[in-house]
C-alpha cells in the first residue's frame, strides 16, 4: 500500500496517523462497542483514508474527514444502530458543535438536534426505563447544550421543582454524559500503536 506515495509523502502521512489513531479508535469503540472491532474499523479508515490521499484528496478539516470515513466503516459494521452511539460520541466525547456533527455524517443541523436529543433519552433510559414529560426532557437537552432561551430556563426550572421524574432524568443523563466522556481516558490497543508501513503489511 505504501508504494502508492512518494517517500516523503508517506512519512507525512504517518504523522498524521500518530496524531488522529487514538481519536479515531475512540469513535469506534463507543460506536460499535468491542475493541477487537474497534481495533479493525480503525485500521480500515486509515486504508481508506490512505487511498484517499494517494490519489490526491486533501480535506481541509482532516479529523472531521478521518471521523466521516469512521462512521462510514461503522455502518456498515453495524448497520442502523450506530447512527445515535455516534452523535453522542462526537457531542459529549469530541465536544464537537451542532455544525461539525452534521459535517461528519452529512446531515443538517436541525437533524442533529433532533438526533442528539433522542440519543441522550435512549442512553437516559437505558440507565432507568421509566421516563416522562417529554417537552421538560427536551429542554434539558438543550439547557446542556447551552441552548435554552432564558424564559424557557425559567420554565423548566418551575418543572423540575414538582416533577421528581424530570428532576431524575437530568440526573441520569449527567451520569451518562461522565460514562461517555471516560472514553477520552482510554488507552490505545498496542494493535494500533505501529508504524503505517506496518499498518498496511508494506
Amino acid at each position: 500500500m505504501s508504494s502508492l506515495l512518494p517517500r516523503r509523502r508517506e512519512r507525512a502521512f504517518e504523522r498524521f496517523y500518530r496524531r488522529h489513531v487514538a481519536d479515531v479508535y475512540r469513535y469506534a469503540l463507543l460506536v460499535l462497542r468491542d475493541s477487537d472491532a474497534a481495533d479493525s474499523a480503525t485500521q480500515a479508515t486509515f486504508v481508506r483514508a490512505l487511498r484517499a490521499h494517494a490519489r490526491g484528496e486533501r480535506p481541509r478539516g482532516a479529523l472531521n474527514w478521518l471521523l466521516g470515513i469512521a462512521h462510514d466503516v461503522c455502518e456498515q459494521r453495524s448497520p442502523g444502530a450506530s447512527l445515535e452511539r455516534a452523535v453522542l460520541m462526537l457531542r459529549e466525547v469530541e465536544y464537537r458543535s451542532y455544525a461539525e456533527i452534521a459535517d461528519v455524517l452529512e446531515r443538517d443541523d436541525r437533524k442533529v438536534e433532533s438526533l442528539v436529543f433522542r440519543a441522550r433519552k435512549a442512553l437516559s433510559e437505558q440507565f432507568d426505563g421509566s421516563l416522562t414529560c417529554h417537552q421538560a426532557e427536551r429542554a434539558i437537552s438543550r439547557r446542556l447544550d447551552e441552548h435554552l432561551p432564558r424564559e424557557e430556563r425559567k420554565r423548566l426550572r418551575a418543572h423540575l421543582r414538582s416533577c421528581p421524574d424530570c428532576v431524575r432524568f437530568e440526573l441520569l443523563h449527567r451520569e451518562s454524559r461522565a460514562a461517555l466522556r471516560s472514553f477520552r481516558r482510554v488507552p490505545l490497543p498496542d494493535s494500533l500503536r505501529v508504524s503505517l508501513a506496518r499498518l498496511t503489511g508494506s
